[in-house]
């Protein structure tokens, strides 16, 4: 019983393996090298940062959330955006504590948001926001939002097409 608890838990727990976009399906799949790339409608992109491994998470509209990972033990991964809208391929920077995400979430002002705890024990939790340009964060001790310009304000990182 207990075998089967944990496999029906592995199976839901599992990250999703391919995303429906209007750029076409998005899915990642193994580069070259053995790093990992993504497939967007059947053309092969570079991710950020030459992941060892990568994880489709979260989609809203055109933006679909990537769990990017060297593979080490130390950090669990950072994040990154992509925006999967045909003629507008990109991704924003990458941003994270190396902890798993807690929520993701579209704020009503459609603001993306994804908040995960800290790596110093006893901080507070920290939300990083991105609003399709600039990525920003919030911590819940002061309530504030902190944008922190990493990117030009009108558009993300350029993609990279792999051959």
């Amino acid at each position: 019983m207990r075998r089967l608890i944990l496999f029906l838990a592995l199976i839901l727990a599992a990250p999703a393996t391919a995303f429906d976009t209007r750029a076409g399906p998005l899915e990642i799949v193994e580069g070259a090298s053995g790093e990992r790339a993504l497939v967007a409608g059947g053309e092969v992109i570079a991710l950020p940062t030459q992941p060892f491994l990568a994880f489709l998470e979260e989609q809203f509209g055109d933006w679909v959330l990537i769990l990017v990972s060297q593979g080490g033990n130390a950090c669990n991964g950072q994040y990154v955006w992509f925006h999967a809208a045909p003629g507008d391929l990109r991704f924003s920077p990458d941003f994270g504590t190396c902890a798993q995400a807690n929520e993701v979430r579209a704020r009503d002002d459609g603001v993306l948001a994804v908040t995960m705890p800290r790596v110093e024990p006893g901080r507070p939790p920290v939300t990083y926001l991105w609003d399709g340009t600039r990525c920003g964060k919030k911590t819940r001790r002061a309530r504030l939002r902190v944008w922190r310009r990493e990117m030009a304000p009108s558009s993300g990182s350029a993609v990279t097409r792999s051959s």
